[in-house]
């Protein structure tokens, strides 16, 4: 069951999505692997992709990036696993040559498996 709460405190609005999941025995989703090292060249501009995150496509994996030392430089798309610069403000090489993220992969019976992605900062003459 999936259901939508939303809650208006005069000009911020807050939607909460709640998930119950079944009672079935959880099979991870099916991703190839449970890390992975994508390179990228400093400055990139917003939108960059910087890799996909490989699954089964008949899985119907969904997924989210949970933590993060990246300070929201980085976006995953929640239905086909790519991820793409969101704030380039932080690729710079002299000052960061890599991020980590820890990105959850869930299937539709809610079973779950945490990725490890490291992106590396690539040099460039500047």
């Amino acid at each position: 069951m999936r259901a939508f709460l939303t809650h208006n405190l005069g000009a911020l609005l807050i939607t909460f999505l709640l998930v119950t999941c079944n009672e079935q025995v959880p099979m991870s989703p099916c991703v190839e692997g449970n890390s992975f090292r994508f390179q990228i060249d400093e400055n990139s501009p917003e939108g960059a992709l910087v890799g996909r995150i490989p699954v089964d496509e008949s899985d119907q994996v969904r997924f989210f990036i949970h933590k993060s030392n990246a300070g929201n430089s980085f976006a995953i798309n929640i239905v086909d696993g790519r991820i793409h610069v969101r704030n380039n403000a932080l690729l710079n090489y002299e000052v960061n040559r890599e991020f980590k993220l820890t990105v959850v992969a869930q299937s539709p019976n809610c079973a779950t498996s945490l990725i490890e992605v490291t992106i590396q900062v690539s040099d460039l003459n500047e």
